[in-house]
């Protein structure tokens, strides 16, 4: 949530990127990747992670907050790579 400022480490993850891939798959029956990322503002830099497939998702049978959750831990995860 943006409102609250800046975090160098996420504290939430806007789940919205989940349910607008669903629908996509659902509707159109293509496998798409979503691509989670991280910027680093003090070094101006941007990382992002390999993709992960909307099946892969679905299989692992977690609901959009979960897996909201999931790519916030990555996240933080990634801001440590820099």
């Amino acid at each position: 949530d943006i409102s609250k400022g800046y975090f160098d480490v996420m504290k939430t993850y806007f789940s919205g990127f989940w349910l607008l891939a669903k629908q996509y798959y659902e509707k159109f029956k293509k496998d798409i990747k979503i691509y989670n990322m991280y910027f680093k503002k003090k070094c101006r830099t941007l990382i992002i992670d390999k993709g992960i497939s909307i099946k892969e998702l679905l299989a692992k049978n977690l609901n959009k907050k979960e897996i909201a959750e999931m790519f916030k831990d990555r996240a933080n995860e990634l801001a440590t790579m820099i």
